[in-house]
């Protein structure tokens, strides 16, 4: 009898526990899933447009329109904008994007203004000729060579959208529609005949393509050139009209080519053929 008297104890006992670990677990709260903290980056964009240039007949007319609308464009996309203030200052800026920018950052550059180009010296180009930006304070005209621009934004460990819309090489003469505007300049200047590749860096690079992540937007082919006028650079005007960050370059690309294939033919590079067909917004890391 006492033998079944305690084992009717330690049972009640047992039952006893359960239901109060039961009650206590009913009312507490549940803990809350650890917080991630999400990873931080920055998106920065660097505005470059050049009207005024050495020589008069060299200054371009509406290239304030294009900064302003690859401003307005680049802000609503949540880019914190810069716009150059001095263009000679152009490669110390860069080098600057290079100190304070990392891998999971995103740069957007975007250039306006004058192309050019001169005879290949360190033999890296298919079509035999250098590709130049021209860059001014109105005083100094001072060319850019491609091989320089690219070990500049190689420095650049961001993911990188550039956007150029110059002459590319301009070497061919483009027959231009008659219902253009009257005003109508071509974004192009002469190299001297003296000029060379004096950038010291890039003798032995050959020019490929750039390094990490990118997307270029080109307005035209190497032998192509570019288009200005009161009303803006014409391929500004059609990028800024067609660039839907729901799109992809791919389509963002065909959509200016559409426009203008007329007078030249807009160019996308990419550092994977992959990125082209994403949406833009997913490039950019836009919500």
């Amino acid at each position: 009898m006492s033998s079944f008297k305690n084992i009717f104890i330690l049972l009640f006992t047992l039952l006893s526990l359960l239901f109060i670990s039961g009650c206590s677990h009913k009312h507490s709260k549940p803990k809350p899933p650890p917080v991630q903290e999400s990873v931080k980056f920055q998106k920065k964009a660097l505005i470059v447009g050049i009207s005024d240039y050495q020589g008069e007949v060299n200054d371009l007319n509406g290239i304030d329109l294009d900064v302003a609308k690859a401003k307005q464009l680049f802000q609503s996309w949540g880019f914190e904008t810069e716009e150059l203030q001095n263009p000679l200052d152009f490669e110390q800026k860069l080098q600057t994007y290079a100190q304070t920018l990392k891998p999971e950052d995103v740069f957007i550059l975007y250039y306006s203004g004058h192309g050019s180009s001169a005879p290949d010296n360190s033999h890296d180009e298919v079509d035999g000729r250098d590709e130049y930006i021209v860059l001014s304070d109105s005083k100094t005209n001072h060319f850019l060579i491609d091989d320089k621009i690219n070990l500049l934004l190689n420095n650049i460990n961001a993911r990188k959208l550039i956007i150029f819309d110059s002459c590319n090489s301009g070497t061919a003469y483009k027959i231009l529609h008659q219902a253009l505007p009257s005003d109508m300049q071509v974004k192009y200047i002469p190299a001297p005949k003296t000029l060379r590749d004096t950038s010291g860096e890039n003798a032995s690079v050959p020019n490929t393509s750039l390094n990490g992540s990118f997307l270029y937007f080109a307005a035209c082919q190497d032998f192509e050139q570019s288009l200005a006028s009161s009303q803006g650079s014409l391929f500004t005007n059609a990028f800024t009209q067609k660039a839907d960050i729901s799109k992809s370059a791919k389509t963002i690309q065909q959509g200016t080519l559409n426009i203008l294939s007329e007078y030249f033919h807009p160019q996308l590079h990419a550092s994977d053929e992959i990125l082209k067909n994403i949406p833009l917004k997913s490039f950019l890391k836009i919500q």
